[in-house]
C-alpha cells in the first residue's frame, strides 16, 4: 500500500549517508492499532539498515487486542490468554519512510504487519483499509478522506483554571 504524506518521501541512499554521518540516528518502525494510535520500535538507524530493513522487526499480536487503557480485550480469535498472545513482523514499506519534524536525527517508516509465514495479518488496520481500497478499485472507485481535529486552547495556566473553577 502506498500512501501520500505532506513531507516528501525519504530514500534508502539519503538514509544510509546522513545514518553515516550521524545526521539520522533514530527510526521509528511503526503500525496503526486498532484504536487508531501509532504502536512500534524506536531502534538504531544502523540496526535498521543492516537488520530490520531486510527481516523486519517482531511485534506482539497483543497490541492489537487491547483497548485505550491498554487492558486485554476478549473476542480477539488472534489473540487471547487462552490461545496465547504470538508475535508478528513489522515490515517496513518504504513509500512511507518519512523524516519526523519532531524528533531532530529520527525519521520514521510505517509498517505492514505480516505472520512469520510472509501472510499479512488480516484484522491490522491498514491491512482492512487497503482491502477496502481494493474492494473500491474493482468497482472503479477511489475514495477520498480527511480528517478533523478537536482541541481546546485555554489562555490560563492549569492552576489559574483550577482555581477560577472552569471545567
Amino acid at each position: 500500500m502506498r500512501t501520500n504524506g505532506s513531507l516528501p518521501p525519504l530514500s534508502l541512499d539519503p538514509l544510509r549517508i546522513e545514518a553515516a554521518s550521524g545526521e539520522i540516528d533514530t527510526v521509528l518502525v511503526a503500525f496503526t492499532d486498532m484504536e487508531g494510535r501509532l504502536q512500534g520500535k524506536r531502534l538504531s538507524a544502523r540496526f535498521f539498515l543492516e537488520e530490520t530493513l531486510e527481516h523486519g522487526t517482531e511485534g506482539c499480536d497483543y497490541l492489537l487486542a487491547v483497548d485505550v487503557d491498554m487492558n486485554t480485550v476478549d473476542g480477539y480469535a488472534m489473540s487471547s490468554w487462552e490461545t496465547g498472545y504470538g508475535d508478528f513482523v513489522m515490515a517496513p514499506d518504504l513509500s512511507t519512510l518519512r523524516r519526523t519534524p519532531w524528533a531532530r536525527g529520527a525519521v520514521m517508516v510505517t509498517a505492514d504487519l505480516t505472520w512469520h509465514d510472509g501472510s499479512p495479518v488480516a484484522a491490522s488496520p491498514r491491512q482492512v483499509l487497503d482491502h477496502q481500497r481494493r474492494r473500491l478499485a474493482e468497482r472503479g472507485w477511489h475514495a477520498y478522506a480527511g480528517t478533523e481535529l478537536e482541541f481546546v486552547v485555554y489562555l490560563s495556566c492549569p492552576r489559574v483554571l483550577r482555581s477560577s473553577r472552569r471545567r
